[in-house]
């Protein structure tokens, strides 16, 4: 049962909900995989198509056209691209110009080159060698070799491609029914996978891998319209193979309870200034969009401060009457000033300073898109850069910014999205 509503001290702007932005994580990517190991599975490639490009985090369709000397309307043309500002990390592009048909007897097997390898090592995982890959391949620099660039791999022929439901038939999910607000986690065995990309209906899923798993972590809208929402994911195996699932999932409500908060003429005006709101917001994303490619947390997050939490995330607000269009996007703790802020799990402070409406904020970096920030603090002992420990005392609880009492406000940020924190204190993600 929720708590019961009271008035909540911490002053809030209308929500600004921010899309989820789709990364494809390669640190787990650039992992080689060496004797005794699963191989990589290659599939035939169509004599009547060009070489194959795998969109990586951070590509436009114009720069890999000026890559490989060709123009971002014939790549458009050549792949059906309908929008060439639209591309998407781990799209397989094909490029101009047909490579040799197979040779007889089958298809030949390929390898497409991933973040962090070399021919060298290419070559001796397949007990080849690199003058063969380089002859068979026509390379005439060795050593000059790029991520998504497909190799013909000497003597191997290729197999068929797996079905998608083979591919698919692992995957996990933590729940069919998303609650408003909180976050979905999937897995799925790495299996012959080298790369994955997902939405969960316009929010674009954070995949990454680790061990023999890819995992992916998506916030749902806390103001999410319950009902069915389409889960769509895309993969490609080590030879460009194509696997596409879909499934349709139902976003519950979260049965949060509501707020009425009358704030006065001289605060109203205040928020409702732009040169006061707008860069203040605008840093906070800013600083919670980048996505470091590392996981620093393991396990759950715990609570930063001691004391009962007065305001729960999600709790609709209406402010001076008006409808409960917005909500909390935070969880308060109330207790005295100068009390322990402790950080809720591993990280890197990102931010350390004061502002006018957040008073003094610590952001911290926890990897993969994850974000904490603690408002309204009395004291900053950290700084930039620094890296800090889950549980480590790094402030004092105050009523710094545009508070009416002492208290902290822990927000959590998942793909620039605003999610629950408290989940992530009861169970561990992904």
């Amino acid at each position: 049962m929720r708590r019961a509503n009271f008035l909540h001290p911490c002053v809030r702007m209308k929500t600004s909900r921010l899309r989820a932005r789709q990364i494809i994580f390669a640190f787990g990517l650039a992992v080689l995989v060496l004797g005794g190991k699963r191989p990589a599975v290659a599939t035939a490639v169509a004599c009547d198509s060009g070489p194959g490009y795998i969109v990586q985090w951070g590509d436009t369709l114009a720069l890999i056209a000026r890559r490989f000397g060709s123009t971002h309307t014939a790549l458009a043309a050549l792949n059906g691209i309908s929008n060439p500002n639209r591309i998407l990390a781990g799209q397989s592009i094909t490029l101009p110009g047909g490579e040799d048909c197979a040779q007889s007897g089958g298809a030949a097997a390929t390898h497409v080159v991933r973040r962090g390898e070399t021919l060298w090592r290419i070559a001796a995982h397949y007990g080849s060698s690199v003058s063969a890959f380089a002859g068979t391949n026509r390379l005439s620099n060795p050593e000059l070799i790029y991520v998504g660039q497909r190799l013909s791999i000497p003597g191997a022929v290729a197999s068929a491609p797996a079905a998608a439901g083979e591919i698919f038939a692992a995957l996990h999910l933590s729940t069919a029914n998303p609650e408003q607000g909180r976050t979905l986690s999937l897995s799925l065995p790495v299996a012959i996978i080298t790369n994955i990309s997902g939405t969960l209906g316009a929010g674009e899923i954070l995949f990454f891998s680790e061990g023999e798993h890819y995992y992916g972590l998506v916030g749902v809208d806390a103001l999410a319209v319950p009902g069915s929402v389409q889960l769509s994911l895309h993969a490609n195996d080590g030879g460009g193979a194509s696997y596409h699932y879909a499934r349709t999932l139902t976003v519950v409500d979260g049965s949060y309870s509501y707020e009425d908060i009358v704030l006065s003429a001289s605060v109203t005006d205040l928020l409702s200034d732009p040169t006061v709101t707008a860069n203040e917001r605008q840093l906070l994303a800013d600083t919670v969009s980048p996505v470091t490619v590392a996981r620093y947390w393991q396990g759950h997050f715990q609570r930063p401060a001691g004391g009962g939490i007065t305001s729960d995330f999600g709790t609709r607000r209406s402010y001076n009457g008006g409808g409960y269009n917005s909500y909390h996007g935070g969880v308060d703790f109330s207790a005295q000033g100068g009390t322990a802020v402790r950080a809720p799990a591993p990280g890197r402070v990102v931010l350390a300073q004061r502002l006018h409406v957040r008073g003094n904020v610590i952001i911290i970096d926890h990897g993969l898109g994850v974000y904490s920030a603690l408002l309204h603090q009395e004291q900053i002992y950290v700084g930039v850069g620094d890296t800090v420990t889950a549980g480590q005392h790094i402030g004092e609880i105050g009523a710094t910014g545009l508070v009416t009492g002492p208290h902290l406000h822990w927000e959590m940020y998942l793909g620039g999205l605003r999610v629950d924190p408290m989940q992530w204190t009861q169970v561990a993600l992904p």
